[in-house]
């Protein structure tokens, strides 16, 4: 009986001691913690919402306001590299490392994968407009993808290339109105979403017509040609170059990392040096040269009203500045870790960390 009541006593014991230690890793860990770095955000549309998603394949769908976990995917199979909403919040696009993307409709729990030939990473997954997915490949190669939320099905509309170099690696602004490439040759390709683009491009010393689809509002148009013609540049594709290092020679800046703001003209370049540079595209403005960080930057991004940028470093923090002047604004120091992806939702700085952290900080009208 002692040897019974023993045993009894010694299984609540351990039952006390367990239910302690889960009570204690809940408060450390709040439930919107990844255990592992934090590989994307992402603001829905509307800003009521936002996910992230972490290595530890865990995706967090949570409340702007109140950050609330609302939703919670476990997708521990395979490693998360991107997310992305679509702008009615009804699917979750997520990319993998094995180069497949998986589709969920959050409305009735199905979901579609696509699996794409090459073996290259995929860099960019973001949804544009009302139903099209646009995704870049590390080789270059960028797809666009319509959705049929009634059917519920997928439609290749293009496989889109610059005209003027290999394209390696791809962009989309906040408001995902604008497409901003990186060039081989360090230049810029910028698409501006709302009509439809025929993108011409060189291809085993033939010149090709591509056709690049993507809506005008609650319209879409389209085009028909595919066929084989001499190569004349047009101004649908935008190619800009960075700013010169030399006042007497064109000697580009070369730049490891890149963003575009909201409203298209604004790109700042992450320099080999690891200073910010932001210039206008489209006027002839002063450039800005932000010279805050002494490690490599990690992340960076334009704010929803393009005044402000934010750039975090291995050297353990995250800066923001004024893009009208090149001011410091802010700066914020992450002890022990580092800043892997920021976004901004008005006036809060959303940020996850290398350890799985996600953070806010509220911006006030002088940072």
């Amino acid at each position: 009986m002692d040897g019974i009541f023993s045993q009894r006593s010694l299984m609540v014991f351990f039952k006390k001691i367990i239910f302690f230690v889960f009570l204690f890793l809940t408060l450390l860990f709040p439930k919107n913690r990844h255990f592992g770095p934090v590989v994307d955000i992402e603001l829905s549309y509307n800003q009521e919402y936002y996910i992230s998603a972490g290595e530890d394949g865990k995706i967090y769908f949570c409340n702007t306001q109140s950050h609330e976990v609302l939703n919670t995917f476990n997708l521990e199979t395979n490693l998360i590299s991107n997310v992305s909403l679509s702008y009615n919040n009804k699917f979750l696009a997520v990319s993998f490392n094995n180069n497949s993307i998986k589709i969920f409709n959050l409305e009735n729990n199905s979901s579609e994968t696509i699996y794409l030939e090459n073996n290259f990473k995929i860099k960019l997954l973001k949804f544009i407009e009302r139903g099209q997915l646009l995704c870049s490949t590390e080789d270059g190669n960028v797809f666009l993808w319509e959705i049929d939320s009634t059917a519920n099905s997928l439609e290749l509309v293009n496989n889109f290339k610059s005209s003027k170099s290999k394209i390696i690696n791809t962009k989309v602004n906040s408001n995902k109105r604008n497409i901003l490439s990186q060039l081989k040759n360090n230049q810029f390709a910028r698409w501006d979403i709302g009509q439809t683009k025929q993108i011409e491009f060189i291809e085993g010393g033939n010149s090709y017509s591509s056709n690049f689809r993507i809506h005008g509002g609650d319209q879409t148009s389209y085009t028909e040609n595919e066929s084989k013609l001499d190569l004349v540049f047009t101004e649908e594709t935008k190619i800009i170059s960075p700013p010169s290092r030399n006042f007497f020679f064109d000697i580009p800046y070369k730049y490891y990392d890149f963003d575009i703001s909201t409203d298209g003209s604004k790109i700042a370049i992450a320099t080999d040096n690891n200073a910010i540079i932001v210039w206008n595209s489209n006027f002839s403005d002063s450039n800005l040269f932000l010279d805050g960080h002494d490690k490599k930057i990690i992340d960076f991004e334009f704010s929803n009203d393009g005044k402000k940028l934010a750039t975090s470093s291995l050297d353990q923090s995250i800066k923001i500045w004024d893009t009208s002047n090149g001011r410091l604004l802010n700066s914020i120091s992450i002890a022990q870790d580092w800043g892997t992806k920021i976004i901004f939702s008005n006036d809060v700085l959303i940020y996850g960390t290398y350890t799985g952290d996600v953070n806010f900080h509220i911006l006030s009208n002088n940072n």
